[in-house]
C-alpha cells in the first residue's frame, strides 16, 4: 500500500494498493472497500488494474483546500472486506480475500504545511497559463481572443493549480483604445477570480486540467482590453513552482468584448422547475433520495418525526415495542421481524435508510371502515375539528369524548357524536382535502392515531423506505419517507389501507391494494436530529436528451446554497449503474456521449437544520 499504514498523504495523492493476484472488478464496490473520515466516505474514483487498487481522489478546487477527496487533516479508515464476509474482495480466480483488513492513513493539514502534491508533468516548473477565448483559441503571439458581454474570461494550464495561491488581486484589465481615436487614460477593472475545473494531468499536449474563472467587477462595455499580471503574483501549481515569474505587470493577452451570438444549441440551464428532468433510479450507497419536486431546487426532505437515531438496528425477532428507532433500520433477507398484535400505532423510525429485505409481520384483529360509505360531514362539524386539530388538542392522553366535553359550547349532541366516530384518523383521508389550510401535521396526525385505539403501522425515514422482501401487516399502513418509497416487494395480506406521505415510489403491477396519499404537514426539524453523517443523491435522465455523435463538454456552472452541509455536483455517463466511486466532477473526464447529473447531499450531525441545495446548474458544449 502506498502510502503505508499509518502514513500520512497529500489532499490530491492517489491511494495504491497491490495484492498478490490481479482483482476481480466486480467484487470492488462500496460494501467490499469503504474509506471513510469523520465526514463520511472519501469522495473518488476506484481503478482496477490487474492487481493494483487505486483510488484517485476528487480534484481540491476551493481556497481552503477542503473540496477534494479527502477530509483535511482528519484521519482515513480504509477497510477492504475479505471472508467470511459475504459480497468480499475476491481475486480474478474466484478466491476471496483472506480476511477482513483495516488501515489507516492520515490527510495533510494544510495549517501545518505543504498538503498538496505536484501531479505536474515536469515537478521543476509550472506549466504556461493561457487566456483563453470562447472558441478555445488562446491569446498567443498578438492573437487576440473574443468573449462575449457579460461572459468571464477563463486562464488554463495543462497542470492543476494550488487554488489557495489564487489572489484576484494579481489580475487587472485595462482598457485599450482602438486605433485612431484619442488615447485616454488607462480605464482598470478588477476582477474576482475562482478555480472551476482543477483536474490531474494524462499527458496529453494543451489539455485544460486547471481552468480558472476572472469576472470583471464592473461590466465591460465592448471594446479591446489588456488582461495583466501583477508583479508578485502567487499563483503556483501543486508543487509550489510560481505561475508568473515576473518584476514588471505582465500581458497575458488582449481579449476583445464582443456582442456574440448565445449558444441555445448548445447550452442547458436546469432550474429544477419540473420533474421531467429527473430519474427515479436509486443512488448506491446513499441513505436517501434528493427531493427533486419541480420547486427550483434539489433539497433534503427530511422529517421531524425520523427519531433520534441511536445507531443501525437490525430487526430480525420478534418485539413488543411500539417505538422502534435507529440511525438506519433493517430487515435482512432471510430473516422475519413479527411486531406487536396489540392495538394501537406501531412506529419504526429511520433517521437514514429504513429497508425491509426480509419480512415484516403484523397480526390481530381489526375493525374494517368503508370510507367511501361514510356520511358527509356537517359543515359545523368540519369548521369545528379543522380548529381542533389546527390548535393541537389532541393532546397526550385525552380521549375523543374529552375532546368533545371541552368543546362543548360548540358541538351539539349530535356533532359530539360524530366527532367520537369520525375523529378515527382515518376519516382524515376524507377531510383531508376539504382542510387544506388546516391540514394535521404529521406529529397531530399520530397522536390521533394513538388516541383513536385502532391498529396503525406508521414506517417513518429521514431517507428511502425500500422494501424488496415482504410486508405481512394487518390494519392500516402509512409509509413516510425523506426521500423515495420504494415498495418492490411483496404482501402477505392485502391492508385495510395503504397511505403514503412524501415521495411515492409506486407498488407491483401485481398487486391488489391501492396507494392513497395522506393529507398531512410534514415539517422540517428545528435542530439538528442527526447523529450520523446522512448522504441524500438524485440522478438526472440523459443531458442532453438529444443523442449526437461527439461532444466537446466546456463550461460548468452549479449554483446552490452549502448551509451546515455539502452539496456536489458530479457526472455520470449515460447508462450504466448509478454508482457515485464512478462519477467525474466534469463531464469531459467521461467517455464520450450524453452525461447524467449526480446532485449529492450531505449533512453532518451537530450544529443548525440549515441542509444544503442546489438551485441551478448551467453545462455547455461544442459539437464535432
Amino acid at each position: 500500500m502506498r502510502p503505508v499504514d499509518g502514513g500520512q498523504v497529500y489532499l490530491n495523492e492517489p491511494l495504491v494498493l497491490t495484492f498478490s493476484h490481479a482483482l476481480d472488478l466486480a467484487s470492488v464496490t462500496p460494501e467490499s472497500v469503504e474509506l471513510t473520515s469523520p465526514r463520511g466516505r472519501a469522495r473518488g474514483r476506484w481503478i482496477v488494474d490487474g492487481p493494483v487498487l487505486r483510488f484517485d481522489p476528487d480534484p481540491v478546487w476551493d481556497p481552503g483546500l477542503a473540496s477534494g477527496g479527502y477530509e483535511p487533516g482528519a484521519e482515513h479508515r480504509l477497510i477492504l472486506a475479505g471472508f467470511p464476509r459475504l459480497g468480499g474482495l475476491r481475486g480474478a480466480d474466484g478466491a476471496s480475500f483472506e480476511w477482513t483488513r483495516t488501515l489507516t492513513f492520515h490527510a495533510a493539514d494544510p495549517a501545518d504545511g505543504p498538503a498538496l502534491y505536484d501531479l505536474g508533468r515536469n515537478p521543476a516548473t509550472c506549466e504556461p497559463v493561457r487566456l483563453e477565448g470562447r472558441d478555445g483559441a488562446f491569446a498567443l503571439a498578438g492573437r487576440t481572443v473574443s468573449v462575449g458581454v457579460g461572459e468571464p474570461l477563463r486562464l488554463v494550464c495543462a497542470e492543476p493549480l494550488d487554488p489557495s495561491t489564487l489572489n484576484a488581486e494579481d489580475f487587472l484589465l485595462q482598457a485599450v483604445p482602438e486605433p485612431g481615436a484619442e488615447s485616454p487614460a488607462l480605464v482598470e477593472t478588477e476582477v474576482s477570480a475562482r478555480v472551476v475545473r482543477n483536474d490531474p494531468a494524462t499527458g496529453i499536449p494543451d489539455e485544460r486540467c486547471a481552468v480558472i474563472e476572472l469576472v470583471p467587477l464592473r461590466e465591460l462595455t465592448t471594446g479591446r482590453y489588456t488582461l495583466r499580471v501583477r508583479p508578485g503574483a502567487t499563483l503556483a501549481d501543486m508543487g509550489g513552482n510560481r505561475a508568473f515569474l515576473t518584476l514588471q505587470p505582465k500581458p497575458l493577452g488582449e481579449v476583445r468584448v464582443r456582442h456574440l451570438p448565445t449558444e441555445s444549441a448548445d447550452r442547458v440551464r436546469l432550474e429544477f422547475n419540473d420533474r421531467t428532468s429527473a430519474s427515479a433510479e436509486r443512488v448506491v450507497g446513499v441513505d436517501g433520495t434528493a427531493a427533486w419536486r419541480g420547486d427550483g431546487t434539489i433539497r433534503i426532505a427530511y422529517p421531524r418525526e425520523a427519531g433520534p437515531g441511536g445507531g443501525s438496528l437490525v430487526l430480525d425477532r420478534s418485539t413488543d415495542a411500539f417505538e422502534i428507532v435507529g440511525t438506519r433500520i433493517d430487515v435482512p433477507e432471510g430473516e422475519t421481524c413479527e411486531l406487536t398484535d396489540a392495538p394501537g400505532v406501531v412506529v419504526l423510525r429511520a433517521q437514514g435508510t429504513l429497508s425491509v429485505q426480509g419480512t415484516l409481520e403484523r397480526r390481530g384483529p381489526t375493525t374494517r371502515v368503508e370510507l367511501d360509505a361514510l356520511p358527509p360531514l356537517a359543515p359545523e362539524l368540519m369548521g369545528s375539528l379543522a380548529w381542533a386539530i389546527r390548535e393541537r388538542v389532541f393532546e397526550r392522553g385525552e380521549t375523543v369524548a374529552e375532546v368533545a366535553e371541552r368543546m362543548g359550547e360548540t358541538l351539539t349532541a349530535e356533532n359530539r357524536s360524530q366527532l367520537a366516530r369520525e375523529a378515527d384518523p382515518r376519516y382524515i383521508e376524507v377531510f383531508g382535502k376539504r382542510l387544506a389550510k388546516h391540514a394535521p401535521t404529521l406529529g397531530e396526525f399520530l397522536e390521533a392515531a394513538r388516541l383513536s385505539g385502532t391498529q396503525w403501522t406508521v414506517l417513518i425515514a429521514g431517507g428511502d423506505i425500500v422494501v424488496n422482501g415482504k410486508l405481512d401487516l394487518a390494519g392500516q399502513i402509512v409509509f413516510v419517507a425523506g426521500g423515495r418509497i420504494r415498495l418492490d416487494g411483496r404482501w402477505g395480506q392485502s391492508p385495510e389501507k395503504l397511505f403514503t406521505v412524501g415521495d411515492g415510489g409506486g407498488l407491483l403491477p401485481s398487486s391488489n391494494v391501492k396507494l392513497k396519499p395522506l393529507a398531512v404537514k410534514v415539517l422540517p426539524p428545528e435542530t439538528n436530529p442527526l447523529d450520523d453523517t446522512l448522504t441524500w443523491a438524485v440522478v438526472s435522465r440523459p443531458l442532453p436528451r438529444q443523442v449526437l455523435e461527439r461532444y466537446l463538454w466546456r463550461d460548468l456552472r452549479p449554483g446552490g446554497h452549502m448551509g451546515n452541509g455539502i452539496w456536489r455536483v458530479r457526472w455520470l455517463p449515460a447508462d450504466g449503474p448509478v454508482d457515485p466511486a464512478l462519477a467525474a466532477d466534469h463531464p469531459s473526464r467521461l467517455p464520450e456521449g450524453p452525461v447524467r447529473m449526480l446532485v449529492e447531499l450531505t449533512m453532518k450531525p451537530g450544529g443548525v437544520w440549515d441542509p444544503p441545495y442546489v438551485d441551478f446548474v448551467e453545462l455547455s458544449w461544442r459539437t464535432r
